[in-house]
Protein backbone atom coordinates (compact mmCIF):
# COMPACT_ATOMS: atom_id res chain seq x y z
CA UNK A 1 0.00 0.00 0.00
CA UNK A 2 3.21 2.49 0.38
CA UNK A 3 4.08 2.74 -3.16
CA UNK A 4 0.28 2.55 -4.68
CA UNK A 5 -1.66 4.65 -1.54
CA UNK A 6 1.09 6.47 -0.11
CA UNK A 7 4.08 7.78 -2.27
CA UNK A 8 1.64 9.20 -5.04
CA UNK A 9 -0.59 11.17 -3.02
CA UNK A 10 2.97 12.48 -0.66
CA UNK A 11 4.83 13.56 -3.98
CA UNK A 12 1.34 15.32 -5.28
CA UNK A 13 0.63 17.26 -2.43
CA UNK A 14 4.54 18.51 -2.41
CA UNK A 15 4.35 19.35 -5.71
CA UNK A 16 1.18 21.17 -6.01
CA UNK A 17 1.79 22.94 -2.99
CA UNK A 18 5.26 24.30 -4.46
CA UNK A 19 3.03 25.04 -7.48
CA UNK A 20 0.49 27.06 -6.04
CA UNK A 21 2.96 28.93 -4.04
CA UNK A 22 3.87 29.76 -7.57
CA UNK A 23 0.49 31.01 -8.59
CA UNK A 24 0.34 33.02 -5.52
CA UNK A 25 3.23 35.17 -5.39
CA UNK A 26 2.39 35.77 -9.37
CA UNK A 27 -1.07 37.09 -8.20
CA UNK A 28 0.21 38.88 -5.34
CA UNK A 29 2.62 40.91 -7.96
CA UNK A 30 0.01 41.43 -10.01
CA UNK A 31 -2.75 42.38 -7.63
CA UNK A 32 -0.06 45.03 -5.69
CA UNK A 33 0.50 46.57 -9.05
CA UNK A 34 -3.34 46.60 -9.68
CA UNK A 35 -3.47 48.35 -6.87
CA UNK A 36 -0.51 50.63 -6.66
CA UNK A 37 -0.48 51.89 -10.20
CA UNK A 38 -4.04 52.93 -11.37
CA UNK A 39 -6.04 52.66 -8.09
CA UNK A 40 -3.34 54.64 -6.41
CA UNK A 41 -1.38 56.14 -9.11
CA UNK A 42 1.63 55.82 -8.42
CA UNK A 43 4.73 55.33 -10.83
CA UNK A 44 4.93 52.02 -12.54
CA UNK A 45 8.90 52.04 -12.79
CA UNK A 46 8.82 52.68 -9.30
CA UNK A 47 6.36 50.04 -8.65
CA UNK A 48 8.60 47.50 -10.09
CA UNK A 49 12.21 49.05 -9.25
CA UNK A 50 10.86 48.88 -5.46
CA UNK A 51 9.40 45.12 -6.09
CA UNK A 52 13.25 44.13 -7.83
CA UNK A 53 15.13 45.44 -4.91
CA UNK A 54 13.38 44.05 -2.09
CA UNK A 55 12.29 40.86 -3.71
CA UNK A 56 15.49 38.46 -4.20
CA UNK A 57 15.75 34.99 -5.74
CA UNK A 58 15.92 33.72 -1.82
CA UNK A 59 13.08 35.31 -0.78
CA UNK A 60 10.88 33.34 -3.80
CA UNK A 61 13.06 30.39 -4.05
CA UNK A 62 12.35 30.20 0.20
CA UNK A 63 8.91 30.37 -0.91
CA UNK A 64 8.33 27.79 -2.73
CA UNK A 65 10.65 25.53 -0.84
CA UNK A 66 8.64 26.03 2.40
CA UNK A 67 5.18 25.98 0.89
CA UNK A 68 6.42 22.22 -1.21
CA UNK A 69 7.96 20.98 2.77
CA UNK A 70 4.20 21.80 4.07
CA UNK A 71 2.70 19.86 1.55
CA UNK A 72 5.41 16.94 1.99
CA UNK A 73 4.04 17.16 5.75
CA UNK A 74 0.01 17.38 5.49
CA UNK A 75 0.52 14.22 2.98
CA UNK A 76 2.34 12.11 5.42
CA UNK A 77 0.40 13.25 8.32
CA UNK A 78 -2.72 12.73 6.58
CA UNK A 79 -1.31 9.49 4.97
CA UNK A 80 0.17 8.02 7.99
CA UNK A 81 -3.31 8.93 9.87
CA UNK A 82 -5.25 7.83 7.42
CA UNK A 83 -3.68 3.81 7.54
CA UNK A 84 -3.95 3.70 11.12
CA UNK A 85 -7.53 4.39 11.40
CA UNK A 86 -9.81 1.96 13.26
CA UNK A 87 -13.69 2.02 14.61
CA UNK A 88 -16.00 2.71 12.00
CA UNK A 89 -17.33 6.37 11.23
CA UNK A 90 -16.38 7.51 13.95
CA UNK A 91 -12.67 6.51 14.33
CA UNK A 92 -12.55 8.26 10.89
CA UNK A 93 -13.67 11.51 11.87
CA UNK A 94 -10.81 11.09 14.88
CA UNK A 95 -8.17 10.61 12.57
CA UNK A 96 -8.90 13.36 10.76
CA UNK A 97 -9.24 15.55 13.61
CA UNK A 98 -5.48 14.56 14.62
CA UNK A 99 -4.14 14.58 10.97
CA UNK A 100 -5.93 17.98 10.98
CA UNK A 101 -4.08 19.26 14.08
CA UNK A 102 -0.75 17.57 14.03
CA UNK A 103 -0.42 18.84 10.22
CA UNK A 104 -0.91 22.00 11.60
CA UNK A 105 0.84 21.91 14.96
CA UNK A 106 4.06 20.30 12.34
CA UNK A 107 3.96 23.17 10.10
CA UNK A 108 3.86 26.02 12.68
CA UNK A 109 6.78 24.60 14.06
CA UNK A 110 8.53 23.67 10.45
CA UNK A 111 8.00 27.26 9.39
CA UNK A 112 9.53 29.12 12.89
CA UNK A 113 12.61 27.03 11.96
CA UNK A 114 12.62 27.28 8.47
CA UNK A 115 12.48 30.76 8.61
CA UNK A 116 15.05 31.60 11.73
CA UNK A 117 17.41 29.79 9.80
CA UNK A 118 16.29 31.64 6.19
CA UNK A 119 16.71 35.03 8.30
CA UNK A 120 19.90 33.54 10.12
CA UNK A 121 21.53 32.91 6.66
CA UNK A 122 20.36 35.74 4.95
CA UNK A 123 20.43 38.72 7.04
CA UNK A 124 19.64 41.13 3.99
CA UNK A 125 16.52 39.66 3.52
CA UNK A 126 15.35 41.27 6.83
CA UNK A 127 16.35 44.96 5.35
CA UNK A 128 13.68 46.49 3.45
CA UNK A 129 15.05 49.00 0.87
Amino acid sequence: PIRTLIVPRVVAMTLITGLMDLVALAFGVVGGYIAAVPILKANSSAFFGSFFDNATTTDLWASVVKTSIFGLIIGVVCCYKGLHTGGGPIGVGRAVNQAVVIAFAAIWIFNAVFTAIMLGLNPEMQIYK
